[in-house]
C-alpha cells in the first residue's frame, strides 16, 4: 500500500511556524518548511515562497558623469541621485540638475517637514551639508556649520551631523525649528559620543546613535533636557549602509549578525536581539569576503512587504553573481512572528531606497556599474536577464532513514502570475553520486486562471490570483531520503510554491 507523506511550505503547527532558508542546523532537522537553498524567493503574501519581481530602469536617461551612483532618495514626486560631483532630481524622464559639489562619498539623506514643504537634507562626508526643498538648494556653510559630515538625521525638530573628519565621534545640531542656524545661543549645540559614529537614525522619541563598538541613544526634545544614554557598549555597527526602521524596530549589521532594536514597555528602555542565527554562515562570509568594503554595503525596506533586503556587492564582481540576502516578517500560527530568509543572485546596487509617491511604493537603487536609476518590483526579469531562482528542500527520511522508499509521484500546489515552466529534481540519498538519480522533470502552466465574471484575461498576470494550480509529477527512483529540488532560469512571470504531497512505497529497512 503506498505512503502519503504531505509537506506544505507555508508554517502551520505541524512545522512550528519556522520556515525560509535555514543553512545553521545539521541534516536531522525537526521542521520540513525549512530551504537548504533559497535564491531570489521571498516570502509570499498569500503564504509559501514566491520568486521575485525583476527590475528595469526608473528612467531611460543615464545619470550625467562618471563612476558609480553615489545617492538615491525617492523625494516628493521624483527621486533624488547623486554622481561624481553633481546632484539631480527626475520623475522618470529626464535629470535636472539641483546642485554642483565637489566629488565626494556616499550621500547620506533625511526628509523632514516642519512647516507643510517637504526638505530633504544631504551630506557626503567631503562638502558641507545642504538642504533641498524642491526649488531652492541652500549650502549649510553659516558659522558653527559642520565642515564636512557624511551623516545626518531629522529629529525633534532639530537637523543633526556627524560624521566629521576631524571628529568622528561628534553630533553637531541646529537650534530648533531651524535648518540653517548653529546658534549655541538659541539652541544649537554639540554632543562627544566618544565612539566613531556609524549613523544616527530618528525612532519614535529618540535619536538611535549607531557607533563602530556601541550603541546610543539620545532622548529629549530640546537642549534644555537632552540627554545621552547608553544602550551597549558591547556591540556595534558594522555598515552604515545596513540601518533601516522595518515593523517598528531598527534593523542594522553587526560584527555578530543581522539585528534589531526594539521597544519595550518600559519607558525609556529598548533592547537589541538577533534575528539572523538561521543564516549565519552567510553573514560570516560577507564577513570573510577579503575584497568587500562594507561601504559598499547598502540595504532598503518593502514596507508593503515587511521585508528588509541586504546587499553586499564586490566591485570588481560582475552583476550576475552579486549576492544580497532578503529578510521578511512572517506571523506564525500562534499569533507572534519570526524572520524567513532568502537570497538573491544578480543584483548589484551601490545605494538603495524606497518611499511612496502617492499611493504607489516605489523601491529604487543605483546602478554600481553604470549611472542608471533601477526600479525594483518592476517587471518579470533583471533588466532583461533571466532571474535565477531556486528552492531546494531538506534532505526528508519521512520519518525512518533506515527505510528504503520508491518514490511514485510528487504533487505540487503552486501560484501563478502567467506561464510558469518550473524544473524539478529529486535527489536520492544527499545526492550521492554512486545512487541513481533521476533527470529533471518539467512543471509547466500556462498562464493565469480565467475569473468567472471579471475582465481578466486569460493568460495575463493576476498577482495575488485566488487561483492554485496543482501538477502531479511521476517520478522515479529510490532513496533512504529525498530532496526536491525546483528551480527556473528565464523572464516568466513570478509564481509562488504553496505546498506538495510526496507518495511512496516503503521498500526495505537498511
Amino acid at each position: 500500500m503506498a505512503t502519503t507523506a504531505a509537506h506544505k511550505l507555508v508554517t502551520s503547527n505541524k512545522i512550528k511556524g519556522l520556515g525560509g532558508l535555514v543553512v545553521n542546523e545539521n541534516v536531522l532537522r525537526d521542521n520540513l518548511g525549512e530551504s537548504l537553498d533559497l535564491v531570489n524567493f521571498e516570502v509570499g503574501l498569500h503564504g509559501g515562497d514566491r520568486r521575485l519581481s525583476g527590475f528595469s530602469t526608473y528612467s531611460s536617461t543615464e545619470v550625467s558623469g562618471t563612476g558609480v551612483v553615489l545617492g538615491v532618495r525617492v523625494f516628493n514626486s521624483g527621486v533624488i541621485v547623486a554622481r561624481l560631483n553633481t546632484v539631480y532630481f527626475g520623475t522618470g524622464t529626464t535629470w535636472t540638475t539641483v546642485a554642483t559639489r565637489t566629488g565626494g562619498g556616499v550621500y547620506d539623506f533625511d526628509i523632514y517637514n516642519w512647516d507643510g514643504t517637504a526638505n530633504i537634507v544631504m551630506c557626503d562626508g567631503v562638502n558641507q551639508a545642504a538642504i533641498y526643498d524642491g526649488s531652492t538648494y541652500t549650502l549649510l556653510n553659516g558659522t558653527n556649520a559642520p565642515t564636512n559630515p557624511g551623516i545626518c538625521a531629522a529629529h525633534s525638530d532639530h537637523l543633526f551631523f556627524a560624521g566629521e573628519s576631524a571628529n568622528l565621534g561628534l553630533i553637531t545640531f541646529t537650534q530648533p525649528f531651524s535648518d540653517t542656524a548653529f546658534d549655541p545661543a538659541q539652541g544649537a549645540g554639540t554632543i562627544q559620543v566618544g565612539d566613531t559614529i556609524i549613523d544616527m537614525v530618528s525612532w519614535r522619541d529618540r535619536l538611535i546613535i549607531l557607533c563602530k563598538n556601541s550603541i546610543h541613544q539620545l532622548v529629549g526634545t530640546s537642549v534644555a533636557d537632552f540627554q545621552l544614554k547608553r544602550i551597549t557598549d558591547n556591540i556595534g555597527c558594522l555598515a552604515k549602509g545596513s540601518v533601516q526602521e522595518i515593523g517598528g524596530d531598527v534593523i542594522f549589521l553587526a560584527p555578530d549578525g543581522i539585528r534589531t532594536i526594539a521597544g519595550t514597555e518600559k519607558l525609556d528602555d529598548v533592547e537589541l536581539g538577533s534575528i539572523s542565527r538561521n543564516i549565519q554562515p552567510l553573514i560570516t562570509n560577507i564577513f570573510n569576503a577579503s575584497t568587500l568594503d562594507s561601504t559598499e554595503i547598502s540595504s532598503v525596506v518593502i514596507r508593503e512587504k515587511s521585508q528588509y533586503r541586504l546587499f553586499y556587492p564586490i566591485s570588481n564582481d560582475l552583476e550576475s553573481v552579486s549576492k544580497g540576502i532578503v529578510g521578511a516578517i512572517r506571523r506564525t500560527p500562534e499569533g507572534g512572528i519570526t524572520w524567513e530568509w532568502s537570497e538573491t543572485l544578480g543584483i548589484k546596487p551601490r545605494v538603495c531606497d524606497s518611499a511612496y509617491i502617492g499611493d504607489a511604493e516605489t523601491v529604487v537603487h543605483g546602478g554600481y556599474d553604470d549611472g542608471f536609476v533601477y526600479q525594483q518590483e518592476s517587471g518579470n526579469s533583471f533588466n532583461g536577464s533571466s532571474v535565477q531562482a531556486t528552492y531546494r528542500t531538506p534532505d526528508y527520511d519521512f520519518g525512518d532513514i533506515t527505510l528504503r522508499k520508491t518514490l511514485h509521484t510528487i504533487r505540487v500546489f503552486y501560484r501563478v502570475e502567467g506561464t510558469a515552466s518550473i524544473s524539478l529534481n529529486v535527489y536520492y540519498d544527499y545526492g550521492d553520486s554512486d545512487v541513481s538519480q533521476p533527470t529533471a522533470y518539467t512543471l509547466v502552466n500556462s498562464g493565469a486562471a480565467t475569473i468567472y465574471g471579471s475582465t481578466f484575461i486569460y493568460g495575463s498576470s493576476i498577482y495575488g490570483a485566488n487561483f492554485e494550480p496543482t501538477t502531479k509529477q511521476n517520478v522515479e527512483g529510490s532513496g533512504f531520503t529525498a530532496a526536491l529540488n525546483f528551480s527556473t532560469n528565464d523572464t516568466n512571470p513570478p509564481y509562488s510554491l504553496e505546498g506538495f504531497v510526496v507518495e511512496f512505497v516503503p521498500y526495505y529497512r537498511r
